[in-house]
């Protein structure tokens, strides 16, 4: 976690995670994040992540940092209700569940969402980004003092099977942003149906997750499937996450 400590030469510092250690202090918040995102990286690698999709979008964020008037000059335009107005936002929304993150906090209906680690996060193949956009949600922590509340967006659910895996070391194109490993047999990842900047862009800020709404398709699926009783298809890795992750 980063603090800004203004009696040091260099006051934005770097901690770990429970505060008990410093990692690295730096004269500017962008520094520090770039050495807390390297940390995060490295700590995913670790642990042995296939999916990369964040990484991948990590140096289209480069061309704003330390730039806090473009960066809200952004947020204003894409996102008003959530810079401008945040706990209007939220009141405004009643019936929403709040899910707090570290720089975002996430309003979603409770019963249909899920807390999703960054390792398994990927977007959309079509969807079209706009950079600066991205760059924009991914910096925000930099200039706001505040969580930044967000709509959940939709994810559907998948999983690798062995022709899967098969088929993405054939191809590459097949999966975007997967490295195969027939290990990863059954390995359930969430695909952005909308959000894709939201989410995208706080994962490139360095939260270690996100909060998101299960797709309709996958949360009737899931109902289907426990008013049977969890009978059939109880080896769907799918089916058994949400079982295990679903708020």
């Amino acid at each position: 976690m980063i603090k800004e400590d203004r009696r040091r030469k260099k006051p934005f510092v770097l901690y770990t995670r429970d505060g008990s250690r410093i990692l690295g202090t730096h004269s500017t918040y962008a520094s520090a994040l770039r050495q807390e995102r390297a940390i995060q990286t490295n700590s995913r690698k670790a642990r042995k992540n296939p999916f990369n999709a964040v990484e991948e979008f990590e140096r289209m964020i480069e061309s704003l940092s330390d730039k806090p008037r473009k960066i809200k000059a952004l947020m204003a335009e894409y996102y008003p209700f959530s810079v401008n107005s945040p706990a209007k936002f939220i009141k405004d929304n009643p019936l929403l569940q709040v899910y707090k993150g570290k720089h975002f906090c996430w309003l979603g209906e409770a019963g249909s969402v899920l807390k999703l680690d960054a390792d398994i996060v990927v977007p959309r193949e079509d969807n079209e980004f706009d950079y600066e956009k991205l760059a924009a949600v991914a910096c925000a922590p930099e200039v706001y003092s505040f969580q930044i509340p967000f709509r959940c967006g939709f994810v559907h659910l998948k999983y690798l099977d062995c022709c899967d895996i098969l088929e993405a070391m054939d191809d590459a194109s097949l999966f975007p942003y997967y490295t195969p490993d027939s290990d990863d047999v059954g390995l359930v990842y969430a695909e952005l149906r909308d959000g894709n900047h939201r989410a995208l862009g706080a994962l490139l800020s360095g939260e270690p997750f996100i909060y998101a709404q299960l797709s309709t398709s996958d949360l009737d699926e899931y109902k289907n499937w426990l008013a049977e009783g969890k009978l059939a298809s109880s080896s769907n890795p799918k089916l058994r996450f949400i079982d295990e992750n679903l708020i």
